[in-house]
């Protein structure tokens, strides 16, 4: 009796203390608890390190730039025990990670509350699985909430290598940014979202940043005053002007341009300050001598290849708000705009009444070239293996043994090489016969084209032995960022091994649709359907031999492709329509 009794109240007293332990790390936790309201909606908080330091998910403050402001409610509790919000206090955005899901805001005004307190262990390790934790904040009610969990797993994103805890604590839409803490109430993660699993499942998974990310948040300290130095550009301007060695200023460009792409947390900023930098050298770009001329093309190819890899990064990330693949386009497009200008300057310069220099310049451009284009076409392998890999996605147990860290790299490298690829297929076709060249051109000229020539043609015939499907993707990725034209789609179709099956030339009454019927034998790799006109809006659509739609293309342009890969065999229909109110003449051709 005496026995059983013990055991009971051991039980009880072991209730007791669980749930006294959960009761104050809430009333603990209130004190550092923030909602972090935005003109789109709202997230958490916490502060962390003083009580004027504030952090959150960047998602939080999404579509927002550094000094923004933000309104900051507390956790206000009664004497009855009631937790409410209290009236806000104004925040402004201080620091948003260009990489991590976080951000840092500063309060203005008085000082909330007390900043939480970060467990000692989690520093330098991962919690176990089965710890139990407690999520904070305030999800779509909007109302302070506390919720019991444990951690049930060890996440590792594959496009990134974040590290990441699966808790079963309740998280919902306004959590993010909140604090996950121990039994104690002390800090061991960020809520940042939840797992997307179907609805039939039943429960859910959240997401928690591991609180140790947040050294890398804060490298020189806490508080705002540890907050990563703001990227200096005039200091990188001057850094590259400075310079007087040609080989150290583009080496400090191409250093200051990766710099640029790492700091800057989104693609406005990263452009802004692209942009910024590339202005700001651009008189000092110069070829001092004829033969350092592809020094400069090696500074572009590299501005052009970054850019490709950060707008990569944000697509995969998910990162890249609707219409901003559009103003992508275009800072390119006047970012290459100021490089092309630089270099055509520096090419008249050097080049001027002076033959020789022209054709010494000319080399030195054309080996940068073709050996970039056949290191490109060498690694685009590697991003062909990773686009083949991601088809794997659906499967957890391969996707775990996959890395896609470097994809973005490796992806902007094949897509530079694309463009190479074809900019060399035309120089290549451009150059007199290598006997006219021998007769004409002194030995050092001849021969270093010689070398170019082998080197392009060996980048070609790898580039030619690259998966079909792969170098399609490739090119039409390459046709949307460039703006690209009829003729240079009609080369990368030719590059993935496409010819010309048919064509006809049609005049189109104000609004004519007209249904054109196309037979496809088997065996065939990719139909595609290219429509071109004298400036004029047309659409294209292709269906199956079902009736069922496979593509469209109406977009506001007067070359419209519609293409399918694999296509089976049978009769296939083609809508060609003119979607002005005038008479249009319009080409059509078919590609398989």
């Amino acid at each position: 009796m005496c026995c059983s009794v013990f055991r009971m109240w051991s039980r009880v007293s072991w209730l007791v203390l669980v749930l006294c332990s959960y009761a104050a790390a809430g009333t603990s936790i209130d004190q550092s608890l923030l909602l972090v309201q935005t003109p789109d909606g709202h997230g958490s908080g916490f502060l962390f390190g003083d009580a004027r330091t504030v952090v959150t998910n960047r998602h939080v403050v999404e579509g927002m730039a550094v000094g923004d402001r933000v309104d900051l409610h507390p956790v206000v509790v009664e004497q009855s025990g009631w937790s409410d919000l209290g009236s806000p206090s104004e925040g402004r955005i201080r620091y948003i990670h260009p990489s991590l899901d976080l951000a840092v805001l500063e309060v203005s005004g008085v000082a909330p509350g007390n900043p939480m307190e970060v467990r000692a262990s989690v520093s330098s390790k991962f919690l176990p699985r089965g710890e139990a934790v407690l999520a904070h904040g305030f999800p779509s009610l909007g109302s302070p909430m506390m919720s019991r969990g444990i951690i049930c797993g060890h996440w590792r994103d594959p496009t990134s290598g974040a590290r990441f805890y699966l808790t079963d604590a309740a998280l919902a839409e306004g959590s993010s940014g909140g604090p996950v803490t121990d039994t104690a109430g002390r800090l061991v993660g960020i809520a940042v979202a939840v797992y997307d699993v179907p609805e039939e499942v039943g429960y859910e998974w959240g997401f928690v940043i591991p609180a140790s990310v947040l050294s890398a948040v804060f490298p020189r300290g806490t508080g705002i005053g540890g907050l990563p130095k703001p990227l200096d550009v005039d200091a990188l301007i001057r850094s590259f002007r400075d310079a007087r060695v040609l080989s150290t200023r583009y080496d400090r460009g191409r250093d200051a341009i990766d710099r640029i792409g790492a700091e800057s947390p989104t693609l406005e900023t990263y452009f802004e300050a692209l942009d910024r930098y590339v202005r700001g050298i651009e008189r000092h770009m110069r070829i001092e001598r004829p033969e350092d001329a592809g020094k400069l093309i090696e500074f572009n190819l590299h501005v052009a290849s970054s850019a490709a890899a950060r707008a990569i990064t944000l697509i995969i990330r998910d990162d890249l708000p609707d219409g901003d693949v559009d103003r992508f386009t275009a800072m390119t497009e006047a970012l290459d705009g100021v490089l092309v200008e630089a270099t055509l300057r520096e090419w008249t310069r050097i080049g001027h009444g002076d033959t020789d220099r022209v054709m010494t310049a000319m080399v030195s451009m054309m080996d940068v070239i073709s050996t970039t284009a056949d290191k490109a076409a060498r690694e685009a392998k590697k991003a062909c293996e990773i686009l083949s890999g991601l088809g794997a996605a659906a499967d957890p147990i391969e996707l775990r043994s996959r890395s896609f860290v470097d994809f973005p790299d490796q992806l902007s490298t094949m897509i530079m090489g694309s463009v190479l690829i074809q900019r060399t297929r035309v120089a290549l076709a451009d150059l007199p016969s290598m006997a006219d060249m021998q007769a004409e051109l002194p030995s050092r000229h001849y021969n270093t084209l010689t070398r170019i020539v082998r080197t392009m043609e060996a980048a070609i015939a790898r580039w030619e032995e690259l998966d079909a499907d792969c170098r399609m993707l490739c090119a039409i990725w390459t046709s949307e960022v460039d703006g690209g034209s009829p003729d240079e789609y009609r080369v990368w179709l030719r590059s993935v091994g496409l010819d010309v099956a048919g064509s006809d030339v049609f005049i189109m009454q104000p609004g004519e649709t007209r249904t054109l019927g196309w037979d496809v034998n088997p065996g065939i790799g990719q139909l595609s359907v290219l429509a071109t006109s004298d400036g004029a809006d047309i659409d294209l659509v292709l269906r199956d031999p079902d009736g069922l739609e496979a593509d469209r293309d109406e977009a506001l342009d007067h070359w419209p492709v519609v293409s399918v890969e694999r296509p089976r065999a049978g009769e296939w229909s083609i809508d060609l329509i003119n979607a002005t109110s005038g008479v249009v003449e319009v080409e059509m051709e078919i590609w398989e």
